[in-house]
């Protein structure tokens, strides 16, 4: 990409539970997966809060 002259670009993953009655639990250490893990119908407003995207 910078050879091309390129911004670097986030990729942002989500896991996307689809059915609203569906609930998962983390470990109170990992912060970054209950962040990732969201309901279907918070999507959009994930998306239009200016999501920053965590780096592994």
């Amino acid at each position: 990409m910078k050879k091309n002259d390129l911004k670097e670009i986030s990729i942002v993953t989500f896991i996307i539970i689809s059915h609203p009655s569906t609930i998962i639990t983390t470990a109170p250490d990992k912060q970054e997966v209950y962040e990732m893990v969201i309901h279907s119908a918070a999507l959009p407003s994930k998306l239009d809060t200016g999501y920053k995207p965590i780096f592994f």
